[in-house]
């Protein structure tokens, strides 16, 4: 006569692969770390300046009361 065995799920994780490929990354980075610090040299562009003549400047003042001044002009909030 056959006895039946009742199947039950198996509960754990097999984490040696996990460890295993954790281990490679970690050695990955290792190696490659002290190459990112040397960097590659780029020679950039130089940009012209320009100097803005005094009537195409703005500037702009909050106070501490909240008053907004736009070119020494009172701005009102258009809420």
């Amino acid at each position: 006569m056959k006895t039946r065995h009742a199947r039950t799920a198996l509960a754990e994780i097999n984490v040696t692969p996990l460890v295993d490929v954790m281990l490679v990354l970690l050695i990955i980075f290792m190696v490659t770390a002290p190459l990112m610090q040397q960097g590659i040299d780029v020679n950039l562009p130089k940009a012209k300046e320009k100097e803005l003549p005094p009537d195409e400047r703005i500037s702009i003042v909050i106070r501490n009361g909240g008053a907004i001044f736009l070119n020494d002009n009172p701005y009102r909030n258009r809420i």
